[in-house]
């Protein structure tokens, strides 16, 4: 190894150290859930992408240990070669029927959903219009185009027409936005967002991963949640989130786009297929979704309870109401130590800082689950309380 490369990485990882921001993995020893062990400390966990807490539901265990037990781990390639089997396709469908979209294509996970749009549709000759806030997918995946790219103030419509405004010269132009913000919660003004795109002829690409599931009358997402169904012309989102928490990802949307990313998309291509456990196991997800889930209704409560009570408690929860809450610390340090006081008491939330915020922005992030028990939002809340006085936060 370059001694060169070596003394940076030792120095820039010490620095890490002492300014109290390295970070490492926790290992989990039970199944997810809203409560999890980690070593021999039993938390409540409020740091879960698991919304409707389906990642250890019986009927999508069932579904996956069935298609385990027929199918096999995996499909050992690529879909394009031997990797497709009548389940990917099935799963597709059925993706389609749910989001209102005329056609989808499956990938290994979301992030790959996200490199794969970008780098197979756009070129030098293009224009993409991207929110502040986007997901590091996503940021990727237009790097990877090549396309001149244009950062537009999250939430910002006037920023976002200002720009398209003085950008006519290019072959085509996207907007690209999350519906909802990973680190907030904040809900996008996408009915807007549409409206404007239109009127500059740009096409609109929504990571739609934390509101599959979520949002909607029927969890049918952002669409869904503010009358847009068939009108985005793509959405992204994952199959590990609130549709059972494994793993894989999609893109849903025009029929004439998804036909050319299964030719042209090379994190499509090459990458291994979903297995049959995981395609499965969303399938019925989907499906129970489709008939319509009371723990889309708890979800709900759950959400508003927990709002209401750090709100009542004077913190700065920004205004959102999906299940990603979202407390402004502003310092570093100390949202680093608001998270470990409440690790403390057994709770369990993640911090969010420099470089994923910007300087001075940083917040602690608590995700809700329709598993979640009344008495787990109580003393969520009453620990949020006592270590917010501790910290003179509140």
């Amino acid at each position: 190894m370059s001694k060169l490369l070596r003394d940076f990485l030792v120095k820039e990882i010490n620095n890490l150290e002492a300014a109290g921001l390295l970070q490492e993995g926790l290992s989990l020893n039970s199944p997810q859930g809203p409560n999890i062990k980690i070593g021999s400390k039993n938390l409540l966990n409020f740091a879960s992408d698991n919304y409707l807490g389906w990642a250890n539901h019986p009927s999508l265990k069932e579904a996956a240990k069935l298609a385990l037990d027929e199918l096999g781990t995996g499909w050992a390639s690529g879909r394009l070669f031997s990797g497709t089997h009548a389940t990917h396709r099935k799963l597709e469908e059925g993706l389609s029927q749910f989001l209102r979209t005329q056609e989808t294509l499956l990938f290994s996970s979301g992030y790959q959903a996200n490199l794969g749009i970008f780098e197979s549709l756009f070129n030098e000759q293009d224009y993409i219009f991207c929110d502040f806030s986007l997901h590091p997918s996503m940021v990727d995946g237009i790097r990877l185009s090549a396309a001149k790219h244009f950062i537009f103030k999250t939430q910002d419509l006037n920023d976002l027409e200002d720009k398209l405004k003085r950008s006519p010269n290019a072959r085509f132009r996207a907007i690209a936005t999350e519906a909802v913000s990973s680190q907030d919660g904040r809900i996008t003004p996408l009915a807007d967002i549409v409206a404007i795109a239109k009127r500059y002829d740009a096409i609109v690409i929504v990571d739609d991963s934390h509101g599959v599931g979520v949002l909607g009358n029927s969890g049918r997402g952002i669409s869904e949640e503010l009358d847009l169904l068939g009108k985005v012309d793509l959405i992204t989102g994952s199959l590990g989130h609130a549709l059972g928490g494994a793993s894989g990802g999609f893109v849903s949307g025009r029929r004439e786009i998804i036909s050319w990313l299964r030719q042209k998309a090379r994190s499509y291509l090459f990458s291994n297929s979903p297995t049959p456990a995981i395609s499965a196991a969303a399938l019925k997800a989907i499906e129970l979704l489709d008939k319509g889930s009371e723990d889309l209704e708890n979800l709900r409560d759950n959400t508003e309870r927990f709002r209401k009570g750090l709100a009542d408690a004077g913190f700065d929860v920004v205004p959102s109401t999906h299940p990603i809450v979202s407390i402004v610390v502003g310092d570093a340090l100390l949202a680093q130590k608001m998270t470990n006081r409440l690790y403390q008491k057994g709770i369990l939330v993640l911090g969010f800082c420099y470089p994923v915020m910007p300087r001075g922005s940083a917040r602690v992030r608590v995700q809700i689950s329709a598993a979640h028990l009344k008495k787990d939002l109580t003393e969520g809340i009453t620990a949020f309380k006592e270590v917010g006085q501790g910290l003179k936060l509140i």
